[in-house]
């Protein structure tokens, strides 16, 4: 269902869930279809009778009737989930569970906003604007992870409910039934200095950094058109933004840059994929298909999403629209081709989206300062 989506999209085609939710089978054997085939019986040669003979009837008939139901998902509910815009914490937590920031930001964020007091720079994630949009973002995010060590750190505080609370007080039935409430909003006790409080943990994490230069700057001269992003020239990361930093600085250098993005949601993320697949299957002409890749080097490129026509089987997932095939390969390193983590992540926010129809949805999220 996903792939055939991404497919979808790529034609200017409506996506279409839907579920196989069960199917019958019913076979029977009765009927006609049949020869008479006469026997001779007495009578006839070198007898004084007449010849009688008799007759055998054979007849059957085969019936077979198959049922399958499915259910739609195309209700308000879904689609109000699909297209709401995630929230930080949610790619966040994609990360923090193992997908590759290259994946989730080159998926999921619409653009990089670099800025500081004196103005900004949005490099926007658009495959219709190739050159000056999707080839420069993914460069960015790249040399982000590679160079400068992109990752997720979990910076989750507690956070008292209340005054502090005696031994006694502790006990009072009050207290007591806030203890014994679900799980996900029940407080914890926690003593400091012989003294009692509830506290609840508040799970949050942020982007950070491990750049391979001791002065954190990283070189962004190889990103396509850089003389139009002022800010990349002489980024360096803050060490504030160094992975493992006890606190938050603030700084009162006017030059510092910042980065921040804005989330897209699940619908958006196919159409996304599909303008791709679009030049890669030759429906769009102005975008070469090998030239979908990032250069790694000087014979290796690296597809964030690849996707094929009547690709070779059998190490390719394989999707029928139309009358043809459509298929992805797979790269189990990830080194060339990010298509299978795509489609993984993809499915993971679909079985989200009724969580997601119930969250407002954010505006802008911070990557790094502000």
């Amino acid at each position: 269902m996903i792939l055939e989506n991404v497919v979808r999209a790529a034609y200017a085609e409506p996506l279409q869930f839907s579920n196989l939710s069960g199917t019958t089978g019913i076979n029977s054997l009765n009927g006609t279809a049949g020869a008479t085939i006469p026997f001779p019986f007495r009578g006839g040669h070198a007898s004084p009778l007449p010849l009688q003979t008799i007759s055998a009837n054979i007849s059957s008939q085969a019936s077979l009737s198959n049922n399958f139901s499915s259910s739609s998902q195309d209700d308000q509910d879904f689609y109000q989930g699909l297209h709401n815009p995630l929230s930080e914490s949610t790619l966040f937590s994609f990360i923090q569970q193992g997908y590759e920031p290259r994946i989730v930001f080159g998926l999921l964020a619409s653009d990089l906003i670099f800025y500081n007091e004196k103005g900004e720079d949005i490099i926007s994630n658009d495959p219709k604007r190739w050159r000056d949009g999707y080839l420069p973002f993914q460069q960015v995010v790249d040399l982000l992870v590679s160079d400068g060590g992109m990752n997720i750190e979990d910076i989750s505080t507690e956070k008292q409910i209340g005054p502090s609370l005696s031994a006694a007080r502790l006990e009072q039935p009050q207290v007591l039934a806030a203890l014994l409430a679900p799980a996900d909003k029940a407080p914890r006790v926690s003593m400091k200095n012989g003294r009692y409080s509830l506290v609840k943990d508040t799970s949050q994490f942020r982007v950070c950094f491990r750049p391979r230069t001791a002065n954190g700057q990283i070189d962004f001269g190889q990103v396509t058109d850089i003389d139009r992003f002022r800010f990349l020239r002489n980024f360096k990361i803050s060490p504030s933004d160094i992975c493992g930093a006890k606190q938050k600085e603030e700084s009162k250098d006017a030059n510092k840059v910042a980065i921040k993005f804005h989330p897209r949601s699940a619908a958006a993320g196919f159409i996304y994929l599909g303008k791709i697949a679009a030049y890669q299957l030759g429906l769009n002409p102005d975008v070469g298909r090998e030239d979908t890749g990032l250069r790694t080097d000087a014979t290796n490129r690296y597809f964030l999403f690849k996707v094929d026509r009547n690709p070779p089987p059998p190490e390719w997932l394989t999707v029928a629209h139309e009358g043809a095939y459509y298929g992805i390969g797979l790269d189990p390193r990830g080194l060339h081709d990010g298509s299978s983590r795509i489609l993984a992540l993809l499915k993971d926010l679909m079985a989200l989206e009724s969580v997601a129809k119930s969250q407002p949805a954010p505006l802008v999220a911070t990557l790094v300062g502000g």
